[in-house]
């Protein structure tokens, strides 16, 4: 008896339980359904993911690409699982990126000018400072200014 029970659970192992959403254009998962879970059978499942999904690839499946693609870190392309590709990013991810940076490199150089423009008109009430001190900071904006016309422009 332990032998014929052996082989059926070898053969529901075998079983195509899964059914698999994946993005056609990027090899994606999108979801995955589970015959007694979601449905009874895998007719029910497609009908499922068909009427959701129904601009996506469906792959039926014995666990073995829903286990190597459930941590998202695999695509299933050219009828394969594989590596994912590096994430390149786009240009205008890269722009905010070094825009970012540069916001980040001058906004100090800007405020500690105002600073220091405050305290020659202020504390030492010397307006010839102060105008040195707001050419300079004119300077800083300017350079800012080309720098990031450079990023967005190119």
């Amino acid at each position: 008896m332990a032998k014929s029970k052996s082989v059926t659970t070898e053969a529901i192992e075998a079983e195509k339980l899964y059914l698999i959403v994946i993005d056609k254009e990027s090899g994606e998962r999108i979801t995955s359904y589970r015959i007694r879970v979601h449905a009874n059978t895998m007719d029910e499942l497609k009908a499922m993911a068909t009427s959701e999904y129904s601009d996506c690839m469906l792959l039926e499946d014995d666990g073995t690409v829903q286990s190597a693609m459930c941590d998202g870190s695999k695509i299933y392309k050219e009828g394969k699982v594989q590596d994912r590709p590096p994430y390149v990013p786009t240009v205008e991810e890269e722009q905010e990126t070094a825009i970012k940076a540069l916001n980040a490199k001058y906004k100090p150089l800007i405020s500690d000018k105002e600073a220091e423009i405050t305290n020659a008109v202020i504390v030492y009430q010397d307006e010839e400072w102060a105008q040195e001190l707001r050419d300079e900071l004119n300077e800083i904006k300017d350079n800012y200014t080309k720098e990031r016309e450079l990023i967005i422009n190119g």
